[in-house]
């Protein structure tokens, strides 16, 4: 084989391991949906699953959670959640939120989630928690449900 032909084969295998290592670090290429997103930062989260959680997020947020994410802190955060509700997403061209509210014994909070589409729907950021008020708390005995006033007739 050539001199010349050896070099344009060592250069192509360069060019294409470069290739192949920036595609691989690009990151996550995103969800179809904001909805599919929040459900697959859920999954992850309640399997300890630190990859999948992290393709679930965008930067900075991904850069920001990649070297302290551990699977027990993933399982920690929805530890006692027993009642998961996602409400409608609010799609904008390039930015959405989903609202989810997540029921646990002492009470129904609810979590925003920023997304940003980027080729796919990636989380951006996640707001604190806020409370939200419930008629019937969670695990409330039906004999401590206040009866409905009887209705009067036409």
């Amino acid at each position: 084989m050539s001199r010349q032909l050896k070099l344009i084969l060592a250069v192509l295998t360069v060019a294409v391991l470069a290739g192949v290592l920036l595609w691989w670090q690009r990151g996550p290429a995103g969800f179809a949906s904001p909805a599919d997103c929040v459900e697959a930062y859920r999954d992850a989260c309640l399997a300890g699953d630190v990859s999948a959680y992290l393709s679930c997020l965008g930067e900075p947020l991904r850069s920001q959670r990649r070297d302290v994410a551990r699977p027990d802190d993933l399982k920690r955060a929805l530890d006692g959640v027993v009642g998961w509700a996602q409400h409608d997403s609010v799609v904008g061209e390039t930015e959405a939120h989903v609202d989810v509210d997540q029921t646990r014994r002492d009470g129904t909070q609810r979590v925003r989630f920023r997304l940003r589409r980027a080729g796919g729907w990636l989380i951006v950021g996640i707001e604190a928690p806020q409370p939200v008020p419930t008629l019937i708390p969670h695990g409330t005995h039906v004999s401590k449900v206040p009866a409905e006033p009887a209705k009067q007739g036409p």
